[in-house]
């Protein structure tokens, strides 16, 4: 069950139901619009009633939330708690706080599964992104929304694959310079087989300079040397199924791949390639979301690359027309609306890190 609370405003009046006496407020109207498109229920926090329920009836003072020091605080919170546990079970049940961080502070540890949306933005920019949020809900089409999904999650680098608090997992990726109504273009969807391999298959992408460990290391180094015409890609073919003793290139060619290029393909991913992730346990699960995105993306009609896409130059046709660092899953069964809303809330619940 999804749960949103919501904490009163300044301004109040008396009414029935009691969140009708905040719907002056540009910022509670919008976060009570969007708690109804996506909570099972709702619940509203002030600092007289602790919390009252979407549909209770009572007095409503007028007055700001004034907390004078941490004992009252706590002592308010832990009101919450008890009220909130008669309706609510803080293990199973999925939370969505529409406020600062600070404002649950001492409700967070006792939570499981929670989301904060405005967690690091300013208050100014709460409406702003109320009004994103709901947009994203009513949105039918899945590429929209997909971009919508990953491009709210806190943006990570090679730099900081470690802070990822969880093994299992899908990545999406992010190319500089590429761009879809507005938010940055996804330019790679991918996952792993083997349990707890998440992070690793991420280093090897980034870190570990081995393209036969990375699917896609190997398609940019293509790329470098397609632009490069060193060697075609049927050269490369043509001379590995020579003997060592025939191959003119056989020592040149591991040389150069193990070195020189490697060392560009790490450049050019560290530099240009940012990615989010979102948990997902089950192997099986893994595996047809990754298939669902990227089908889903490569299906819409004008999802693709830019003119200046560094993978146009790539020797194989589907990334070059898809857009996407991904050969396989292309043509795939696309995610269904309970697969999308799915991704939607692993996406949020697993990032709050």
């Amino acid at each position: 069950m999804k749960i949103a609370l919501i904490p009163c405003t300044s301004r109040k009046i008396d009414s029935y139901p009691a969140v009708d006496g905040y719907s002056e407020i540009r910022s509670f109207q919008l976060a009570y619009t969007y708690a109804k498109l996506v909570a099972d229920q709702i619940f509203v926090f002030t600092p007289k009633y602790s919390c009252i329920q979407e549909d209770c009836k009572g007095e409503m003072e007028n007055g700001s939330i004034h907390i004078q020091n941490d004992y009252d605080r706590v002592v308010w919170w832990n009101k919450d708690l008890v009220q909130l546990r008669e309706y609510c079970d803080f293990k199973r049940d999925e939370f969505i706080l529409l406020s600062e961080e600070g404002y649950y502070g001492n409700l967070i540890p006792n939570l499981s599964k929670f989301w904060i949306p405005f967690k690091g933005k300013r208050k100014e920019q709460w409406v702003q992104e109320l009004e994103k949020m709901i947009k994203l809900e009513q949105e039918s089409d899945q590429a929209i929304v997909l971009h919508m999904i990953f491009n709210e999650i806190p943006r990570l680098d090679w730099t900081m694959i470690k802070q990822i608090p969880y093994q299992n997992g899908i990545y999406i990726m992010f190319e500089k310079g590429e761009d879809f109504h507005g938010m940055d273009r996804i330019v790679r969807i991918g996952t792993h087989r083997g349990p707890n391999r998440l992070l690793k298959r991420l280093r090897n992408h980034f870190v570990r300079e081995r393209s036969r460990g990375s699917i896609f290391r190997k398609n940019i180094g293509r790329v470098f040397l397609e632009i490069d015409s060193k060697r075609s890609l049927q050269e490369q073919e043509k001379d590995s199924q020579k003997s060592a003793s025939e191959s003119k290139y056989a020592n040149f060619t591991r040389e150069k791949f193990t070195t020189e290029l490697e060392a560009k393909i790490s450049r050019y991913l560290r530099n240009n390639i940012t990615f989010v992730c979102f948990p997902v346990d089950e192997k099986s699960d893994r595996l047809r979301l990754e298939e669902g995105i990227i089908a889903s993306l490569n299906k819409y009609p004008t999802f693709g690359p830019s003119k200046n896409w560094f993978g146009l130059n790539s020797p194989i046709s589907a990334i070059a027309k898809s857009g996407l660092w991904n050969k396989q899953g292309l043509q795939g069964k696309p995610l269904s609306d309970e697969e999308l809303d799915r991704v939607k809330w692993l996406a949020r619940f697993g990032n709050h890190y």
